[in-house]
């Protein structure tokens, strides 16, 4: 185990402490790793260990909230889960699953869900947690980006814990393969603005 690996877990099991999810790190609430949903203790951890892999980009896995008085970060995060969304109704296709999921972004506890309607996928951004019933999926924006890139697979993805299904009511069956579908398909990175 590497030192920045143990530091990251050292501080993770000093940070169990739940921060309200009243708004995502870019609009100033919550500070450092917190067990933010079953698996997020996880990803925060493997999103470490890919810096270190030199898989993923540091600075997204560790942006500096601080700096970003312009909402920068949260605009291209936002981007991100908006390719995502494209990349979702295109995965959906004719296939007839239909199930809704929430999604977060464990590096900023940014929220979001996924919801298939008659006109398309629907993204909602900026969510105070996941629905009830929902299955949650826990990853991290610099994974989304690593993926589009071609510096790592899905399959690698949930491997190393970098993407983990919470169940929720039954319906893990249906998501995973959709999210693996939209992973395969994901179009080259937003650019950064």
């Amino acid at each position: 185990m590497t030192k920045k690996l143990a530091a990251t877990v050292c501080y993770a099991l000093f940070s169990l402490t739940p921060d309200p999810v009243l708004a995502c790190r870019y609009h100033g609430l919550g500070n450092g790793i917190s067990q933010q949903t079953p698996g997020s203790i996880d990803v925060a951890i493997a999103l470490q260990q890919g810096v270190v892999d030199g898989l993923l980009n540091s600075e997204l896995v560790s942006p500096n909230f601080k700096k970003d008085i312009f909402g920068t970060g949260y605009r291209r995060a936002v981007r991100r889960l908006e390719q995502l969304r494209f990349a979702i109704e295109r995965a959906r296709g004719d296939h007839a699953d239909r199930t809704p999921f929430s999604l977060i972004l464990v590096e900023a506890s940014l929220w979001s869900r996924y919801e298939p309607s008659a006109s398309g996928e629907m993204l909602k951004v900026h969510q105070a947690g996941a629905s009830p019933g929902d299955t949650v999926v826990v990853t991290g924006e610099a994974v989304v980006e690593a993926i589009a890139t071609g510096k790592l697979s899905a399959d690698d993805a949930f491997k190393r814990k970098l993407i983990v299904i919470s169940t929720g009511a039954g319906t893990h069956q249906a998501v995973e393969p959709l999210l693996r579908r939209t992973l395969a398909s994901l179009p080259s990175p937003v650019a950064e603005r």
